[in-house]
């Protein structure tokens, strides 16, 4: 439905219509994937008309979130994390399409599995990979390459292949301006390059989103509308990147620390779920860290799945789902919350 032509879509009025047409916008993704002030730019309308065109499309199209369960009868292209049981509570791999996300505290493998998706992804399609290429987009450090020749010639998947380093791309993008510019002008020009060399992109990582979000500036009213404005734009281009070209993208993010609270201090209406109870389901491992996915709701609803690694230290890898935990997870999914989660060997996938 991204493809569908804007005049195929009910609710839109000839004024509407028009102006779209006259800013270059004919399908339903040129207006879902782009932010509304670019919108607003190329159609000359007001944000607020703008949003009531995206309000019109999406209710359009509305339907009801989907489980990746669900997501993975559908078929499609998926790349071998290179783990057997991790493939198998993901459903497959890391699917195309979609943006992932890799959160943990530093030494968890957030890293070792990016560089590892990214040999993995060119290995032929009945040994796990897609025969195609990598971009990784290194944002406070330079592609460690030395690690990426010790997964070559050490992971069990990886001996003996074709797989080289000649086939992942890199670059240094240290600012918000240089990500956005590597997305909307870099990418779909490597894109084709990768297709006339038979070799597709098929994989992009951005390794890490929150060191470079997450300035050590003094944090304001403004600082935050910055921060939130900057992931707009930045999931925006991911999402138009993965659906039009069905790339895998990978983003790795930090943790930060929970301060516990009162148990009243975020009391809410009686039978409410409450944005602290939900922020512990789909931000936050329930392994006594007091950790949680940084970059916070803005981001969080641009991810399509989450994975939480944790260094287990010697524990038993399995936890067990505490009780109030359980309970407010059947409140989402009976409320119509369009967040669900596996939690099995260290993993929370939303």
């Amino acid at each position: 439905m991204a493809d569908a032509l804007l005049c195929s879509i009910p609710g839109l009025s000839s004024s509407q219509r028009s102006a779209l047409k006259k800013g270059g916008l004919v399908t339903v993704s040129d207006v879902l994937l782009l932010p509304v002030t670019d919108v607003s730019q190329r159609c000359r309308l007001a944000p607020q008309a703008v949003q009531e065109i995206v309000d019109s499309v999406a209710r359009a199209l509305g339907r009801a979130p989907r489980l990746l369960r669900d997501v993975v009868g559908d078929g499609g292209e998926v790349i071998t994390t290179g783990d057997a049981s991790l493939d198998a509570i993901l459903g497959g791999g890391i699917r195309v399409g979609m943006i992932w996300e890799l959160v943990g505290e530093g030494a968890s493998g957030k890293t070792q599995l990016a560089l590892q998706l990214s040999l993995l992804v060119q290995l032929p399609v009945t040994q796990g990979g897609l025969d195609g290429s990598a971009c990784y987009l290194t944002t406070s450090t330079s592609l460690p390459t030395p690690r990426l020749l010790q997964l070559l010639h050490s992971h069990p998947m990886l001996a003996g292949s074709r797989c080289n380093l000649d086939k992942i791309q890199t670059s240094a993008t240290k600012s918000v301006s240089s990500l956005l510019y590597a997305l909307s002008e870099m990418l779909p020009t490597s894109i084709d390059s990768a297709k006339a060399r038979a070799t597709p992109l098929k994989l992009l990582v951005i390794d890490s989103l929150a060191d470079l979000l997450l300035e050590d500036t003094k944090t304001s009213t403004a600082t935050l509308a910055e921060r939130s404005r900057n992931l707009s734009a930045i999931a925006a281009q991911l999402h138009a990147l993965a659906a039009t070209h069905q790339l895998a993208v990978v983003v790795t993010n930090r943790v930060t620390d929970v301060w516990e609270r009162r148990p009243d201090a975020d009391a809410g209406l009686p039978g409410e779920l409450i944005y602290a109870h939900q922020a512990r389901i789909f931000g936050r491992a329930e392994d006594g860290s007091s950790k949680s996915a940084a970059l916070g709701l803005v981001w969080a609803n641009q991810v399509n799945a989450r994975v939480m690694l944790a260094r287990t230290q010697g524990r038993s890898r399995g936890r067990a789902l505490p009780a109030e935990d359980s309970h407010d997870r059947k409140r989402l999914r009976a409320e119509g919350g369009g967040v669900a989660a596996v939690r099995t060997d260290d993993i929370l996938l939303p």
